[in-house]
């Protein structure tokens, strides 16, 4: 089991660093695009997917459905909807460069924003 783990995560590893090097052998361009563009971004959709993902098992858990999923009660057309956000203010600001960065942020704001309120709307009203 433990040589599964490890044999899945080294692939998992090394997926990422062919991802982030796009079979590129130019290090001078690397060392400036991995650390400042790419690696950013990756960390940033990373924690959007674990959110997703985390969302989803709390509402499966809570609602006793297997079938649930965070589109259930709307929770990735939150984080939708700060996409969408993001690509309006930054088209109506002219917002270019370091701002390309907060994209995933805005989503990953956003679904947390409506996990949140689901959450809470949920308390009050005394769900099970």
């Amino acid at each position: 089991m433990k040589k599964k783990f490890l044999l899945l995560g080294s692939l998992l590893i090394g997926l990422i660093i062919l991802n982030l090097t796009q079979f590129s052998t130019n290090w001078e361009m690397l060392s400036i695009l991995v650390p400042n563009f790419r690696l950013p971004r990756l960390i940033f959709l990373l924690a959007a997917g674990v959110s997703l993902s985390i969302s989803g098992l709390i509402i499966q858990t809570v609602t006793e459905n297997p079938l649930a999923d965070s589109s259930t009660i709307g929770i990735t057309s939150g984080a939708s909807a700060g996409a969408v956000i993001f690509l309006l203010l930054s088209n109506h600001l002219h917002l270019s460069g370091n701002w390309n960065f907060a994209y995933p942020f805005f989503c990953l704001r956003r679904c947390n924003f409506e996990f949140y309120t689901d959450l809470f709307t949920c308390i009050k009203k005394e769900c099970k």
